[in-house]
């Protein structure tokens, strides 16, 4: 399998923020709760956290055509959110 895990840049959090959002529609209407954090979330925010040191990681293979199909976020050594693209 072709996969890499590479640290993001400021330049893929506008991917990244896309597949949280439709990570966590499915989410949102088994709730019916469409104002979750992860659904509301703007790309200012998520450059604010990259710059206070929030470190974003991507997930590419030979499958996704390039594109980011999962992503972690790291903070402090926690673990916030991991989402995949199906």
């Amino acid at each position: 399998m072709n996969l890499q895990i590479l640290h993001a840049n400021e330049g893929d959090l506008e991917a990244i923020l896309n597949l949280q959002k439709e990570c966590y529609q499915t989410e949102a209407e088994l709730h019916n709760e469409y104002n979750i954090p992860p659904l509301t979330q703007t790309i200012e925010e998520i450059k604010t956290e990259m710059g206070q040191g929030t470190l974003f990681f991507k997930r590419h293979d030979k499958w996704s055509n390039n594109r980011i199909c999962s992503w972690i976020l790291l903070q402090r050594n926690d673990i916030y959110w991991s989402t995949n693209r199906k």
